[in-house]
């Protein structure tokens, strides 16, 4: 008995092992497939996860900052659409800066040029892509206050500001977190009214007094209709995917839906 026991274990393995090849060899064609069918979210999980973080050990500054130094040596000062084309540059062929990109910037510059707003706030500046755009595109007397958490971040948007240009009467910006910065607004910033407000970060969350979405806590939405209509609330979705088809499309509904422009550029 414990022969025969023997002998179909060993049967068994055998049959594994002349299995597991074939097996493998049948799932290729899929692996194959998907590799070529997903190759740019591979790509980008080399490029944003294994090489930045090689290069952020061993230069010790983020890509933000590597991305500065470029532009310092190959943007013209004082030209905010060549600084901006000069990040775009960088962030396709360089590394990846997980920002706006030109398609969702030419719908952001449409959206303030349309509207014209005398005072823009910005809650989440990240390194000043998005801050650059609504500054060239604000009218004469036009004032944009922008906040950012992170104080590294805040000193390369702070650069990147004045390298383009733009004054401290103009762009102003405030390194701290949106639930210091907002209730502050009146008394300390003497800001009364926003004619138009973006907001990066937050969960999403629905505001009870007038029942429009907001990527907020429901404390600070109140303190923000204070200052602004509902139709004046922009999400500016952050996109840290390749800019694919898709998530062009999903970023410029997302903008479209908020703002109630028209479907056409969407």
């Amino acid at each position: 008995m414990w022969l025969r026991g023997c002998q179909a274990t060993s049967l068994g393995q055998a049959l594994v092992g002349t299995m597991s090849p074939a097996i493998a060899l049948a799932f290729l064609p899929l692996v194959v497939t998907l590799l070529v069918r997903y190759r740019h979210y591979f790509r980008l999980l080399v490029r944003m996860v294994l090489l930045r973080s090689l290069r952020d050990c061993l230069s010790g500054l983020r890509a933000e900052e590597r991305a500065f130094s470029y532009v310092l040596t190959h943007a013209l000062p004082g030209d905010p659409s060549h600084i901006l084309t000069t990040l775009d540059h960088w962030s396709s062929h360089c590394e990846y800066l997980g920002h706006m990109g030109p398609v969702k910037g030419q719908i952001l510059t449409r959206l303030v040029e349309e509207k014209t707003p005398a005072c823009v706030l910005e809650l989440g500046t990240h390194f000043g892509y998005s801050t650059l755009l609504l500054a060239r595109a604000l009218p004469p007397g036009g004032r944009l206050l922008t906040v950012e958490w992170d104080p590294r971040m805040a000193a390369v948007a702070e650069k990147l500001i004045r390298l383009a240009g733009f004054d401290e009467r103009m762009v102003e910006l405030i390194v701290s977190s949106s639930e210091e910065v907002i209730p502050c607004l009146r008394t300390q910033y003497q800001l009364s009214r926003a004619d138009l407000v973006l907001l990066h970060t937050g969960p999403d969350v629905t505001c009870e007094t007038c029942s429009c979405w907001r990527p907020m806590p429901c404390c600070q939405l109140v303190l923000l209709c204070w200052l602004t209509t509902c139709s004046s609330l922009v999400h500016l979705a952050s996109c840290s995917m390749p800019r694919t088809v898709a998530a062009t499309a999903v970023a410029s509904t997302t903008l479209a839906s908020q703002t109630s422009l028209p479907s056409r550029m969407a």
